[in-house]
């Protein structure tokens, strides 16, 4: 989730983010254009070397040199404890009388208060087993293994 990493979302179809996309390529491709038919470039090797043309990947390591941009490190911000618990599967649960929850087929015991909701964060390990680790009110409260045939089916 977006707020698990600190970050705001901007759909792609919003008129923002079109208008941060086409203004600067719109210019750019104007410019090109304009520049090779004033100096009657035709090939597309010269029109390479036209000032003010830069490789979009040369522009992304230079501005990580000089770091006047947006990128920021990735932290884990409290309560969570490992990338485990931001990039994984969720889903929230109840716990039953028993202090059980059931996901898909097996069932785990949870040491949270009956009815309580727990949420899930469920992490590949490998191509057969997961990791389930169970949150309540912040708080990591336990954490199961599951094979990957024990959670086939599920839908997320």
């Amino acid at each position: 989730m977006p707020q698990d990493c600190n970050v705001e979302v901007t759909y792609d179809l919003s008129p923002q983010v079109k208008g941060k996309m086409e203004q600067p390529y719109g210019w750019l491709r104007d410019h090109l254009i304009r520049t090779c038919v004033r100096e009657y470039v035709n090939d597309i090797k010269p029109a390479q070397q036209i000032p003010g043309q830069e490789i979009p990947y040369i522009r992304f390591q230079r501005t990580l040199k000089q770091r006047p941009s947006l990128f920021r490190e990735f932290k884990i911000t409290p309560p969570f404890q490992s990338s485990k618990d931001i990039f994984c599967l969720r889903m929230n649960r109840t716990v039953d009388a028993y202090r059980r929850i059931s996901v898909n087929h097996p069932q785990f015991k949870v040491h949270a208060d009956p009815y309580q909701q727990v949420n899930l964060r469920i992490y590949p390990i490998n191509d057969q087993l997961y990791e389930i680790r169970l949150w309540s009110e912040g708080k990591l409260i336990d954490t199961h293994k599951a094979k990957s045939s024990d959670l086939e089916g599920m839908h997320f």
